[in-house]
């Protein structure tokens, strides 16, 4: 790994966790390395990362026509994910529907939109809740008596944000409703949508997220302070590039650039390729994405997020860096009480804000200042 890219090094995947990746995405199945893999693993105690790659691995097998004592309990967990996907995306798209006869354009973004972006073979992957994205002027209420009018389901609400609500049917299954997504903002949303693809699944015409934006927003969130096993995000990023016909690696590219995160996208992207995990046109991106770097206060705050960190540097890199954006963009000149306003306005998080000040208010000046101080003028 180039040495600019080492500081992503704690939020990518260690050696255990890249040979199932391997043995689940690599493009020749290594018979062996499995055999090995099964031999020391106990089934019993398997963790949230085989469990996310052991319906990629069952498909794997399949086509190898391998057999193995460990088969028949693999295709097991296949068929469960299966089920329970088919039954989640079909109560999806009844909510989908109701809400677009209320005159709302909702888009599928996340896991439910890289499964129906790949198609049936894409239903291997476990899917936690279903996400769509609403345009930011819509109704809150508009959106609860479209849940209340949703036929077969009986959504609950359990969260009211100003950024999302999250529901949850009888089944136990969970939707959550976005008005914003980070990094996006303004002119950012208005570009998710323009990017975005029809799908025909059903019978019904749906709008899901440009596979280019899913592999971003999975590189975006994955990045974020090793909340989630590395093998996750990145099992996510390789089933959608996998998946998909064409990508635009030209449109990731210039995502990256808007939100200033090249070297984030490229670091990931390098890791793929370095374990032979790489789809077509994914070399190219990288080469282009570490052609320029960021500015100075990007890769601070950036290589901040991708580490382990306490909760003020989390909240800090959460924060600033949006605020320092729009800052930027509107010509005003930063400040400790602009970005409390700025918080408080986004996402309903002066309380949250108010606790990070009382824990590190120093760090958050350094940050600001030093960001502010060297950002290009």
């Amino acid at each position: 790994m180039p040495k600019r890219f080492a500081a992503y090094r704690r939020a990518l995947p260690g050696p255990d966790q890249v040979e199932l990746l391997q043995l689940a995405f690599a493009p020749e199945f290594d018979v062996d390395a499995f055999r090995k893999w099964a031999d020391r693993i106990d089934f019993d105690a398997v963790g949230e990362v085989e469990m996310r790659l052991l319906p990629e691995l069952s498909l794997r097998l399949q086509q190898s026509g391998i057999d193995h004592p460990l088969l028949p309990r693999i295709a097991g967990v296949h068929r469960r994910t299966l089920y329970a996907n088919t039954l989640r995306l079909h109560r999806a798209l009844s909510f989908y529907e109701t809400l677009e006869k209320s005159g709302v354009e909702p888009l599928f973004v996340r896991s439910a939109a890289a499964i129906l972006l790949g198609g049936p073979g894409a239903l291997a992957q476990p899917m936690s809740q279903v996400e769509l994205l609403l345009p930011s002027s819509t109704d809150p209420l508009l959106v609860d008596h479209a849940a209340e009018a949703t036929a077969g389901a009986t959504l609950t609400c359990l969260v009211r944000l100003i950024d999302h609500h999250l529901y949850r049917d009888e089944l136990g299954f969970i939707y959550r409703l976005n008005w914003q997504m980070e990094p996006h903002a303004g002119a950012g949303m208005e570009e998710l949508r323009r990017h975005a693809r029809a799908i025909e699944r059903d019978g019904k015409r749906v709008m899901v997220l440009a596979p280019e934006h899913l592999i971003f927003q999975a590189i975006w969130q994955g990045m974020d302070h090793g909340l989630r096993p590395p093998a996750l995000w990145i099992a996510d990023v390789l089933s959608i590039a996998g998946a998909s016909d064409a990508i635009d690696w030209t449109l990731l590219v210039e995502t990256a650039d808007a939100n200033g995160c090249r070297e984030m996208v490229a670091a990931t992207l390098d890791f793929i390729i370095r374990q032979g995990l790489d789809t077509p046109g994914m070399v190219a991106a990288r080469d282009q994405l570490g052609a320029r770097r960021d500015p100075r206060r990007n890769r601070v705050l950036m290589r901040l997020r991708a580490r382990p960190a306490t909760a003020p540097v989390r909240l800090a890199t959460r924060f600033v860096l949006p605020y320092l954006s729009a800052a930027q963009r509107n010509g005003q000149k930063p400040s400790l009480s602009g970005l409390s306003d700025y918080a408080r306005e986004r996402w309903g998080a002066a309380s949250r804000l108010d606790t990070f000040k009382i824990a590190g208010a120093k760090l958050l000046k350094h940050l600001a200042r030093r960001a502010v101080a060297r950002a290009p003028r």
